[in-house]
């Protein structure tokens, strides 16, 4: 039995070692002691166990505010409280570290402190991709909001001006006299001038209404 015990404890040391998690049990007075092994970091980081807090203004605040509601509250129920990812100027430089607020069904209080380097590196590559994706849709809308400008311009400033002036042309050719040949040859190549350019027109005007609608499909 006391073997298992301490092959238990061997193997809780060395998995707090290898996860660099330092962790704090909280006695009846409010004070705390470091379960064993202390991390590496802890000291540069946060001085004494005993005087933690004095190294840190975010640790102290969710150690007397939040993490001690966790704490005191009546029951037996288990609870947890995150505290978030929050930096400390270290001898080592900037790190980022995350505590958690731990209380067992047994009543035991523990504060639970970790690194979390690799944690706010992640975070700071989601909201840069998150800002590089809005980017990307507002310059998409601004491309769209042309493309939709554009469109109009060629159906209404083109499209519409031309089809009045080959309704005419039309209209012309109809009531000309057989004598008129050359005039009515004239206008016979006016015309198919004209159906042409429009023809080119919708070609356009098609071309870009589908792709304002593949645009939309992506914003």
């Amino acid at each position: 039995m006391n073997d298992t015990n301490s092959l238990n404890g061997g193997f809780r040391k060395q998995a707090l070692s290898a996860l660099e998690v330092a962790v704090l049990k909280r006695d009846s007075e409010g004070g705390f002691f470091l379960i064993e092994p202390m991390p590496e970091w802890w000291k540069s980081a946060f001085g004494s166990t005993e005087a933690f807090c004095d190294h840190s203004y975010f640790l102290d605040d969710f150690v007397r505010g939040a993490a001690a509601d966790v704490w005191d509250l009546p029951g037996d129920d288990a609870r947890t409280l995150r505290s978030g990812i929050w930096e400390e100027e270290t001898e080592g430089g900037t790190r980022f570290f995350e505590a958690i607020a731990s209380r067992r069904e047994t009543g035991e209080s523990l504060l639970i402190v970790s690194l979390a380097d690799d944690q706010s590196q992640r975070q700071q590559a989601f909201v840069q991709i998150a800002h590089d994706e809005s980017l990307s849709r507002r310059q998409m809308r601004k491309e769209l909001e042309k493309k939709q400008i554009l469109l109009q311009c060629i159906m209404h400033d083109l499209g519409s001006p031309l089809a009045t002036v080959l309704t005419n042309l039309q209209h012309i050719s109809r009531h000309l006299g057989d004598d008129q040949g050359t005039l009515k040859s004239a206008l016979h190549q006016a015309i198919t001038q004209a159906e042409r350019h429009q023809k080119l027109i919708r070609s356009i005007t098609d071309v870009f209404a589908a792709d304002i609608a593949l645009s939309l499909i992506h914003i």
